[in-house]
């Protein structure tokens, strides 16, 4: 029996009517329940929101309360190249030579912890180092430096010495040397600068004739390095030119203005400006390029040495410290079954007889 039309209309009408209601019905309820939730939750999802940037900042304090959170992680910045000259008055005082001297402490240990451990000095050069002929040189190694230039008549009051960290490239450049004055030079490269850097030392209670012997010889060397294709030079030491501040007189000097004057007139600059031992200025900072360093001055002196630390910071970034390699397994495409095969078919039995060490075991 057929259906009329309006038959047909009126079931499809009322069949559409139902879906929307029961549509309406869940509509209204999801609605309720959002309103229950805002109603009892709400504040507290408001006050989290309001409050969310000082949440942060307590998260934040307390990580870094733990004291093993890196602050900013990955390489440290470059840092400025530094450098600094001790003068020692005798590095092995005291240093029982039947003993080696790793199981003795001597100055150069208080030496190390102050110049290396404190103040990060990336060139050391050290003066009257009264080192013996039967010193052997790699005895006085420092970790993170190469093998110290060495430049000594094995005499009381004479010797000196440079470290220079094992990041730069260092040479000895003897050709630049005189054999009658104590100047040591060293050609360091630092990423693509070069710099020529000397250690000096002269002796009190020169004669006239020695003073001049001294210029003349001192002139000669410095003469030899402006040959050289180099960034910057610098020359440090003690060189007995007593003097209250560097453009004084110099009227207690057994140099006079001699000394002063050779620099003035070969362009080279004085750094240093404030006693050094005692009430005089003793050890100098001497360059060609004046622009080049920073931050310079003195610091306190160590132990019971009586010459303070002369100082200086090269508008250098030091080389960043060489990439680490490490391998990296892929656990994820091990063949799990094989090993744990031959885990298996291993002699356990065996190795523990044989060997006691883990690593050995395995």
């Amino acid at each position: 029996m057929g259906v009329s039309i309006e038959s047909y209309r009126s079931a499809i009408g009322m069949h559409d009517c139902f879906v929307k209601t029961k549509e309406n019905k869940l509509l209204l309820c999801l609605l309720k329940l959002v309103r229950d939730l805002f109603k009892y939750f709400g504040p507290i999802l408001l006050m989290l929101f309001i409050n969310m940037p000082y949440l942060y900042c307590v998260l934040l304090l307390i990580l870094l309360q733990c004291g093993d959170i890196e602050v900013n992680p990955g390489p440290p910045p470059p840092q400025l190249t530094k450098l600094c000259h001790i003068n020692a008055r005798s590095l092995l005082a005291g240093a029982n030579p039947e003993l080696h001297l790793d199981s003795q402490d001597t100055l150069l240990d208080d030496i190390y912890e102050t110049l290396v451990f404190d103040h990060s000095f990336d060139i050391i050069g050290i003066g009257e180092t009264w080192l013996k002929p039967t010193t052997v040189i790699e005895t006085l190694n420092m970790t993170g430096y190469h093998t110290p230039l060495v430049k000594s008549r094995f005499d009381r009051g004479g010797g000196v010495m440079l470290y220079v960290r094992s990041e730069f490239v260092v040479e000895r450049r003897l050709d630049l040397e005189v054999d009658d004055i104590e100047l040591l030079w060293a050609e360091v490269k630092i990423g693509k600068q070069k710099i020529l850097v000397g250690i000096g030392y002269r002796s009190p209670g020169m004669s006239a004739a020695q003073v001049d012997d001294f210029l003349n010889s001192f002139a000669q060397s410095y003469e030899h390095t402006l040959n050289e294709q180099s960034d910057a030079i610098i020359i440090m030491g003690d060189f007995n030119d007593r003097c209250k501040h560097w453009d004084d007189g110099h009227t207690d000097s057994e140099l006079g203005l001699k000394f002063y004057s050779y620099l003035k007139d070969s362009n080279l600059y004085q750094l240093i400006n404030e006693p050094t031992r005692l009430n005089s200025l003793l050890d100098l900072l001497i360059t060609d390029s004046p622009g080049f360093i920073e931050d310079f001055g003195t610091l306190s002196q160590i132990g019971d040495i009586d010459h303070r630390i002369i100082h200086g910071t090269l508008r250098i970034h030091n080389p960043l410290p060489a990439k680490l390699h490490r391998t990296v397994l892929h656990y994820n495409k091990a063949d799990w079954d094989k090993i744990n095969r031959d885990l298996s078919n291993a002699p356990w039995d065996l190795a523990f007889t044989l060997f006691t060490d883990t690593n050995d075991i395995l």
